[in-house]
Formats: structure tokens, sequence, C-alpha cells
């Protein structure tokens, strides 16, 4: 059985904090270069 991530971090960050605000732009940062190395810019929609 696949579980989803994002509902186990919601679950284990329930405080959120700097280090959690950090991560998720770190996270988000990490997809928006790999979407950009496909060609994709959806990214970078506002």
């Amino acid at each position: 059985m696949v579980r989803s991530a994002s509902a186990e971090d919601l679950s284990q960050t329930a405080e959120p904090g700097p280090e959690l605000d950090a991560g998720a732009k770190a996270i988000l940062q990490r997809h928006a270069d790999w979407w950009r190395g496909k060609g994709m810019l959806f990214a970078e929609v506002p």
C-alpha cells in the first residue's frame, strides 16, 4: 500500500515553524529546477 508522503509530513509537522517553511521552500525549489530541466516552466506561474 502506497501512502502519501505529504499526508505523513502534515501529521508529523503539525506545528508550523521557520524550519518547516524553509524545508517547503527547498522542496519547491528542487521541483522547480526539475521541471525547468524538462522544459516545463509552470512553476514560474504566480
